[in-house]
């Protein structure tokens, strides 16, 4: 008995007419994106933290002010304009909440971007920051690649 292939086998005919497609043109960017170095304020007390984050930013070509508590934070805010802030939620004097509260409340406003940065990853934790004002959100420990797309964020904000 001849041999037969296991499987089977289907045809199938399409009618395609012959022709031009219409090309759509490419999408346009809303948003010229300015990739020039940023300047970050890096309020978080604990030093360790502070010394990763601050190798990580300047590695990526961005300049770096350090504050250790909220207070410290609003104060530097008011006496240079800094484009993004990483705002721990648990300082001393006041957390990065109250912080960011008085940050929106006072002459900056919506001011500089402010990513809260926590260790607790919890949906109502995130909630609770933007509720305050934050924009963004990160959690530790903080990840260069999840660092480096907070940043692209702040930079195609409206």
């Amino acid at each position: 008995a001849p041999s037969v292939p296991e499987g089977s086998q289907f045809w199938l005919r399409l009618p395609i007419k012959i022709g031009r497609l219409p090309v759509a043109p490419a999408p346009k960017l809303a948003v010229a994106v300015d990739h020039s170095p940023l300047k970050i304020l890096v309020a978080e007390d604990n030093r360790v933290n502070q010394m990763v984050i601050r190798e990580t930013l300047v590695r990526l070509g961005h300049e770096v002010h350090l504050v250790a508590s909220g207070k410290a934070a609003l104060e530097a805010l008011l006496s240079e304009p800094l484009g993004m802030v990483l705002m721990d939620l648990q300082m001393p004097e006041m957390d990065g909440l109250e912080a960011t509260q008085q940050i929106r409340s006072s002459r900056l406003g919506e001011g500089p971007w402010i990513v809260a940065l926590t260790a607790n990853a919890f949906t109502e934790d995130k909630e609770r920051c933007l509720r305050a004002g934050m924009n963004d959100y990160l959690s530790k420990p903080v990840r260069r690649e999840e660092l480096e797309a907070a940043i692209e964020r702040a930079r195609v904000r409206s």
